[in-house]
C-alpha cells in the first residue's frame, strides 16, 4: 500500500487570539492558547504562563477496563512558571487591536447562571500593538507554524527607544548564532536573531540583538535609511517545550454529510497570574469540557466553525459526542461540579443530583451563534459517582446514553426498566434513552440498571435504522445478564470479560433485551468500541490477553496472539442467529506488544475501519509512510475486508505518528470514505535522572485526517502507428478499469504528449477530456468497481519531427498512480 494521505486537521487553522470580555482578569485584553504556554496580552506586558510538572506524581498505567483514564481522579496541584516581557519606557495605554476577525466566535458556557456565561467572543488571526512606542507598532502572528513579531517601524523613528525586559527567567543568553535563549525551569524559549528589512521588504539590513546592563534586550540595526519606514522581525519557539504538563486531549469525535468534525474531550484553564509573583499554581479544578467543529475542506480562518467551553467550579471531562443531520452536537461525559455547571431551566435534572461525579448531557446547536446556540444540558446520575461514556441518535432525535454507575438511589430508571434496583451499590452499566423535547422528568423514555454482583460498565453503544440498541463493555459479574440464544452463556473463568447486549426499548422489563452474550475467552476483555450494520450485525472492538478459547473463526485475520500485554480484537455478532451460528467473525489484532483496539465504524460495504494504539514492533499495517515510533505508543488505522481471509482482509493499515506516545481514542467516518481520528500526543521526557518529583509529561490535542478510499486502477494505453508517413494521421488509446474495492472518485488522467504530434480530435466513453499545452487532460467524476473507460486520441505525425511517447499520470483524490505507454 502506498499513497495514504494523512493530514493533521489542526494544521489547517492559524493562532487563534481570543479578545477578554470577562472571562478574565480585567487587565487582559487579549489572551493566546497554545499547548505550550497561554499569553496574555495587557496594556504593559506579555506575560506567558508555562505549567509546570512540579508536585506531579507519575500518572498509573492504563486500565484496561477505562479506556479514558477519566481525569475526574484527584489531582495534585502544580506551579506555572511566569515570564513577563515588559515593553520599558512605553506608551503607557497602546491600542491593541484585533487583526484579521473570524467568522466563528468563541463560547463560554461555564456556571449555571447565564448571565455570567460570556458568548460570542470575537477571534482573531494576528494582534496589533499600535503605538507602543512613538512611531513603533507591534504585530504578532504566526507564519509556517512559527510565532513571529514584527516592530515595524516609522520613518525617523528611533529604533533605541525599543527595550524588552524578561522577568521571569533563570537565565538569559545571547548564543554564538546571535539567538538569545531564556531558560525558564530548564526550559528554553529561543528568540531567534532579528532580520530587519526595508524598501517594502525588498532590502535585508544588518541587525543583532543588544543587553544592556540592566539586562534590556534591544536591537542594533546598522546603515538603515531612516526616511525610510523599517521592520524588525523576531521569531519565538520554545525548545524543550515536551517538558511541560498538560493533560488537554480529545476523547471522542463525530463527522456531518459536509465533512466538518465535531471533537469534544477537555482542556485546562490558566487563568490570569497575579503581577506580584512569577509562580502561580493550577489545580485539578482548572478543567473543563470543549467542543469544537472544524471544517476540514478548508484551511484558515473559514476552517474554524465553532468553538465553545463547557463546565463549571469542578472538573468536567466530555466523553462521548454524537451529530444529527441538523448540525446540533449531543456530548456526555461526568462532572464533580456540584453549583455552577450548564444545565438549561426545563432539563431532566436541574440539580446536582449527589455523590463524587455524575454524568451530564450537553445539546448544542453549531449552527446559531452565542448564547442561543446551548439548546440543552442536564445532569446524569443519582447519589453516589456517575459516568456516562457514549451517545447515539435515532430518527426521531431520541437520544440514547450508557456508561457506568455506583448509584443505588436518584438515577434515572424508568417503569420500563430491565432492571430497576442496584440495591448493593456494586458498579453496573446503564442505559437512557431521552426526549430532550420534553420537559424535566418527561423526557426519560426508558432508564435501567444493567449488570450482576460484581462490577460492569457499559462503554460504547450504536443504534440502528429498526431502532434497536446495541451495547458492548467490561464485566466482572459471572451472573451478568445473558440470553438463551447468546453466542456465550458462560463467564470462562478470566478477571473480565466483553459482551455484546441488544436491546427493544418498546418492549417493557426482561422483555426488553433481546440478545446479550459474554465475548471471552481464559483472560481479561474489554470491549470499547461498536457498529452496526443493516442486518443486526454487531461488530465489536477492544482489547483481551487470552492466549485460549477466545471467539476466534477459521478466516480470522489473525488466529493467535503472541504474549499476554495485550492484543486488540474484532469480532462480528449476527444477533439473529442462536449459539455459536451467531459468530460471523473473530479475529484478534495483534502485534508483539501492547495492543489496544479503541474504536470501530463501518462502511456501506461493511468494510471494517478500526483505530487505536499499540507499542507492537510487528504491529501488522502495510503501509510505513507515517513512521513509527521506538519505545512509545503508535496511533494506527485500520481498514479490512473481513470476507476476505487472513491477511488478505487488510485494506489498509497505517501508523498516525504525531509524538512520542500517542494514543487514538475516537474514529469517524464520512460519506468519501475519510477517516478522522481523535486522541491525544503524550511525550515524556527521556532524562528523569534530573527530576525531583514525579515526571515531565505532556499531553495535547490530535486529530488527524487519512484518505482511505483505496481503488485499483489499471490503465492500458495503445501505441500508435509510428510507420505513419510526415503529414500523416493516427489514433491511439488510453483505457482505465477501476478493479475496486471502492468506488474510484474525481479521478483525472494526464497523458504527456510525444515531441512531433498534434492532436486532432479526442473523444471519451465517460468524463471530459481537453488538451492543454502538451498534455492531455480527462477527467472523470466516478468509476464504480469494475467499471471502465476509455479514451480515443486522433493526431497527426509531423514533418521531419521525431516521435517519442511519455508516460500517462492518474491521479485519484491526491493519490498518484503511473503506469507507461503499452501495447
Amino acid at each position: 500500500m502506498s499513497n495514504v494521505k494523512i493530514a493533521n486537521v489542526l494544521n489547517n487553522l492559524p493562532l487563534i487570539f481570543e479578545r477578554n470580555i470577562g472571562q478574565y482578569d480585567n487587565k487582559v485584553q487579549f489572551v493566546l492558547n497554545k499547548k505550550e504556554c497561554t499569553t496574555f496580552f495587557t496594556d504593559k506586558e506579555i506575560v506567558l504562563a508555562f505549567r509546570s510538572n512540579e508536585k506531579i506524581q507519575e500518572l498509573k498505567e492504563l486500565d484496561s477496563s477505562n479506556l479514558y483514564n477519566t481525569s475526574l481522579r484527584k489531582m495534585e496541584e502544580y506551579q506555572i512558571n511566569v515570564l513577563r516581557v515588559c515593553f520599558k519606557s512605553s506608551n503607557k495605554i497602546p491600542q491593541i487591536i484585533g487583526k484579521n476577525e473570524f467568522n466563528c466566535t468563541l463560547n463560554y458556557f461555564k456556571g449555571e447562571d447565564i448571565s455570567n456565561w460570556k458568548c460570542s467572543i470575537p477571534l482573531y488571526e494576528k494582534l496589533l500593538y499600535k503605538e507602543i512606542y512613538n512611531g513603533i507598532d507591534i504585530l504578532y502572528y504566526e507564519r509556517e507554524g512559527v510565532i513571529k513579531w514584527d516592530f515595524i517601524v516609522e520613518p525617523n523613528k528611533n529604533i533605541n527607544n525599543i527595550l524588552l525586559n524578561l522577568n521571569g527567567a533563570n537565565n538569559i543568553e545571547l548564543d554564538d548564532n546571535g539567538d538569545i535563549n531564556v531558560n525558564i525551569k530548564e526550559r528554553i524559549l529561543k528568540i531567534s536573531k532579528p532580520e530587519a528589512y526595508q524598501n517594502n521588504n525588498d532590502e535585508k539590513i544588518e541587525s543583532s540583538f543588544g543587553i544592556d546592563e540592566d539586562g534590556n534586550i534591544k536591537f542594533n540595526i546598522s546603515n538603515y535609511n531612516e526616511e525610510d519606514s523599517l521592520t524588525i522581525t523576531i521569531s519565538v519557539s520554545f525548545d524543550n517545550f515536551n517538558s511541560t504538563c498538560v493533560v488537554d486531549r480529545a476523547n471522542s469525535i463525530a463527522v456531518d454529510e459536509k465533512n466538518c468534525v465535531y471533537i469534544t474531550g477537555e482542556v485546562g484553564f490558566q487563568n490570569f497570574p497575579d503581577k506580584k509573583i512569577y509562580k502561580n499554581v493550577l489545580s485539578g479544578n482548572d478543567y473543563g469540557a470543549f467542543l469544537v467543529k472544524i471544517d476540514t475542506t478548508k484551511k484558515g480562518q473559514s476552517a474554524l466553525k465553532y468553538a465553545a467551553y463547557i463546565g463549571g467550579e469542578g472538573i468536567d471531562e466530555a466523553v462521548g459526542i454524537a451529530v444529527d443531520n441538523e448540525k446540533n452536537a449531543y456530548i456526555v461525559g461526568a462532572t464533580n461540579s456540584i453549583y455552577e455547571f450548564p444545565v438549561t431551566e426545563k432539563s431532566y435534572a436541574y440539580s446536582y443530583p449527589g455523590g463524587s461525579k455524575t454524568g451530564f448531557l450537553i445539546k448544542i446547536d453549531t449552527k446559531k451563534v452565542g448564547l442561543s446556540s446551548l439548546v440543552y444540558g442536564t445532569y446524569l446520575g443519582g447519589n453516589s459517582y456517575d459516568y456516562a461514556y457514549s451517545v447515539a441518535i435515532d430518527k426521531e432525535k431520541n437520544v440514547y446514553v450508557v456508561g457506568l454507575t455506583n448509584s443505588n438511589f436518584g438515577f434515572p430508571i424508568s417503569e420500563s426498566a430491565y432492571e430497576k434496583n442496584n440495591d448493593d451499590a456494586v458498579d453496573v452499566g446503564f442505559l437512557l434513552k431521552l426526549d430532550i423535547n420534553k420537559e424535566r422528568k418527561d423526557a426519560l423514555l426508558y432508564g435501567t440498571y444493567f449488570g450482576g454482583n460484581d462490577s460492569t460498565s457499559f462503554s460504547a453503544l450504536a443504534v440502528d435504522d429498526n431502532g434497536y440498541v446495541y451495547v458492548t463493555g467490561v464485566t466482572q459479574s459471572k451472573d451478568f445478564p445473558v440470553t438463551q440464544n447468546a453466542y456465550e452463556t458462560k463467564f470462562k473463568g478470566g478477571l473480565s470479560s466483553a459482551f455484546i447486549s441488544k436491546f427493544n426499548l418498546n418492549k417493557t422489563g426482561k422483555e426488553s433485551l433481546i440478545y446479550s452474550s459474554f465475548l471471552c475467552g481464559d483472560g481479561e476483555e474489554a470491549g470499547y468500541g461498536i457498529a452496526v450494520d443493516s442486518r443486526e450485525c454487531a461488530y465489536i472492538t477492544g482489547v483481551t490477553n487470552s492466549l485460549n478459547n477466545f471467539p476466534i473463526t477459521q478466516n480470522a485475520f489473525q488466529n493467535s496472539i503472541s504474549n499476554i500485554e495485550g492484543s486488540g480484537f474484532l469480532i462480528k455478532i449476527n444477533t439473529q442467529l442462536s449459539g455459536e451460528k451467531g459468530l460471523a467473525y473473530g479475529s484478534y489484532i495483534d502485534g508483539n506488544g501492547s495492543d489496544v483496539c479503541s474504536d470501530i465504524k463501518i462502511d456501506y460495504n461493511n468494510y471494517v475501519y478500526i483505530c487505536g494504539f499499540t507499542t507492537s514492533t510487528d504491529f501488522p499495517v502495510n503501509s510505513y509512510e507515517n513512521g513509527w515510533v521506538k519505545n512509545g505508543y503508535n496511533s494506527f488505522l485500520l481498514k479490512l475486508d473481513i470476507n476476505k481471509e487472513r491477511r488478505k482482509a487488510l485494506l489498509l493499515g497505517t501508523f498516525l505518528r504525531e509524538n512520542i506516545n500517542d494514543f487514538a481514542l475516537g474514529l469517524a467516518l464520512d460519506n468519501e470514505l475519510n477517516t478522522y481520528i481523535t486522541g491525544y500526543a503524550h511525550s515524556i521526557s527521556e532524562d528523569r535522572s534530573k527530576e525531583k518529583e514525579g515526571y515531565y509529561e505532556e499531553s495535547s490535542i490530535s486529530i488527524m485526517k487519512v484518505s482511505t478510499r483505496i481503488c485499483n486502477l489499471s490503465i492500458e494505453k495503445s501505441q500508435y502507428n509510428i510507420d505513419v508517413e510526415p503529414g500523416g494521421k493516427t489514433q491511439y488509446e488510453i483505457n482505465i478499469i477501476n478493479n475496486g474495492p471502492d468506488v474510484a472518485t474525481d479521478i483525472r488522467i494526464t497523458d504527456v504528449l510525444g515531441r512531433g504530434i498534434t492532436v486532432k480530435e479526442i473523444s471519451v466513453s465517460k468524463g471530459s477530456i481537453h488538451q492543454l499545452g502538451k498534455e492531455i487532460i480527462w477527467k472523470v467524476s466516478e468509476l464504480n468497481i469494475g467499471e471502465s473507460a476509455k479514451a480515443t486520441i486522433k493526431i497527426r505525425v509531423l514533418i521531419n519531427s521525431e516521435i517519442s511517447e511519455k508516460e500517462t499520470f492518474i491521479n485519484v483524490n491526491d493519490n498518484i498512480y503511473c503506469s507507461k505507454s503499452s501495447i
